[in-house]
């Protein structure tokens, strides 16, 4: 691996062979989970309004879509739950026997105010004998420092040829490749891995799995936020569209972009 950028004491290091991004050094257990709850935190703030709220249910329903286009669903389990917007809109379109894990407590409190089923804590909060057709975890695997033997715990819970939606950064999109260190997505010292299809494809496999299909993600988003991320990449183009946007009153429209993202899609073997 070579050294990409360097953020504070933090490197990113990139891994042209295997397409594989790594923070260096690691943080510690309690200082990635310090800043992963204060960015939790802000993140159910933002969530609070009606509009934020609609855009990431709709944006729920499209990922949702992906996961059953490869077979139904009767019970999903759903890793790091936030406030339970995922799973409700599951049960809305009939999977109502479902199961989220939640350790940040206000987004715990948040889920269970649902009338969900949220358990607070991590996979040990499963009974070992629970198993369900699907799980998913939405922005949450470059997090993981030991992401094989995680999976491997997660895979014990599936049923077999279960199936496990993952939505993770894609270092491979051209969002990451044309930003640069500026990406959205280099979130240190919170994310410790940056995937591309090929090194998620790689270690899925190891873990037990097969891919079924890699995809790029994306999610809706009201125009500012669109010309924020523009700006990251070409801020004279940006400053145009707002321009014009604001000329013809498209201020309040709202986008389904490519964010940069990838959702994929594996089965247990």
């Amino acid at each position: 691996m070579s050294p990409r950028y360097r953020f504070g004491r933090y490197r990113i290091f990139h891994c042209r062979n295997c397409a594989l991004g790594r923070l260096h050094p690691l943080p510690s257990r309690d200082e990635q989970f310090r800043v992963a709850a204060a960015a939790k935190l802000r993140a159910l703030e933002g969530e609070a309004t009606p509009l934020n709220r609609d855009l990431w249910a709709r944006t729920c329903r499209a990922r949702l879509g992906r996961l059953l286009e490869h077979g139904a669903v009767h019970r999903m389990l759903e890793l790091s739950c936030g406030d339970g917007v995922f799973l409700e809109n599951a049960r809305d379109i009939g999977i109502t026997r479902s199961v989220g894990l939640e350790p940040h407590t206000l987004a715990f409190e948040t889920a269970r105010q649902r009338g969900l089923d949220i358990r607070h804590g991590w996979l040990e909060a499963l009974d070992h004998d629970e198993h369900f057709d699907a799980a998913v975890m939405l922005d949450g695997i470059e997090h993981v420092a030991d992401p094989i033997p995680f999976l491997a715990r997660v895979r014990h819970h599936l049923q077999p040829g279960g199936r496990l939606l993952l939505t993770t950064p894609n270092l491979r999109s051209f969002l990451a490749m044309a930003s640069g260190r500026r990406w959205v997505s280099y979130k240190v010292p919170q994310h410790v891995f940056y995937y591309s299809p090929r090194s998620v494809r790689s270690l899925l496999q190891r873990a037990g799995y097969d891919v079924l299909e890699t995809r790029r993600a994306g999610q809706y988003v009201t125009f500012p936020v669109f010309v924020d991320r523009l700006s990251r990449i070409a801020p004279r183009s940006a400053q145009r569209v707002e321009r014009v946007a604001h000329a013809l009153r498209l201020q309040n429209r709202v986008l389904f972009i490519n964010n940069g993202a990838m959702d994929v899609v594996a089965r247990r073997r």
